[in-house]
């Protein structure tokens, strides 16, 4: 296991890059651990819990602040899994 980083090769043709993350709350280590890699990126789909459902995982707000942080805005949301009215987790889509 290795943060996406470590393979600047990978990245550094990439122009418009989408970055699909669903880690099973992971979501903000792995983009901790892709600062140079989102340089490349123009979209960043990933899905994030609106409740904690993993031990130690960051929620939405937090992912959410991250991207924002690296210039990304949120787009839109799907494919949301709703329980007695509540929003649990979703897809969210962000681009530059």
């Amino acid at each position: 296991m290795a943060p996406l980083d470590a393979f600047p090769l990978h990245w550094q043709n990439a122009k418009r890059a989408l970055l699909k993350i669903d880690v099973q709350g992971y979501e903000l280590q792995v983009l901790k651990g892709a600062r140079q890699a989102l340089k490349h990126c123009a979209y960043v789909y990933v899905e994030s819990s609106d409740i904690v459902l993993y031990e130690g995982q960051a929620l939405f707000d937090e992912v959410k602040a991250f991207l924002e942080g690296e210039d990304f805005k949120l787009k839109s949301r799907s494919h949301e899994d709703i329980v007695d009215g509540n929003l649990i987790q979703a897809d969210y889509l962000f681009s530059k």
